[in-house]
């Protein structure tokens, strides 16, 4: 809520609403064309924090047709590790992930999922 008060997002501050307060969010800033090394660093740095790879969701604001981390090869791996990603839906219209380690997601996919940090 500091953050989003602090830019002026709301026309009236706002106030915490739930039991558990985690931390604040950070800023990473980066060139055009160097998003990519950002996130890989970014990811890196929560790693060295101790987070595990499974904890750890990346996100992309724009759909996955459109996105740079999208583009990659389903392969590609981010700061050493898989991404367990949407490859397609099964017979019953679930989504199907490939096998993987972090999470690599749309921020509409993501909904009523969580995870411990996400960038």
């Amino acid at each position: 809520m500091d953050a989003i008060n602090a830019m002026g997002l709301t026309d009236e501050p706002e106030e915490w609403g739930g039991a558990v307060v985690g931390e604040a969010p950070r800023t990473y800033e980066y060139e055009p064309g160097e998003m990519l090394a950002a996130t890989e660093q970014t990811v890196k740095d929560l790693l060295e924090e101790g987070f595990l790879p499974a904890q750890i969701a990346v996100l992309s604001i724009r759909g996955a047709g459109s996105s740079e981390l999208f583009a990659r090869d389903a392969s590609t791996q981010v700061a050493g590790y898989r991404c367990k990603r949407r490859i397609g839906f099964d017979e019953d219209g679930n989504t199907v992930y490939a096998d993987g380690d972090i999470l690599l997601e749309t921020v509409n996919q993501l909904k009523g999922q969580a995870a411990d940090p996400v960038v």
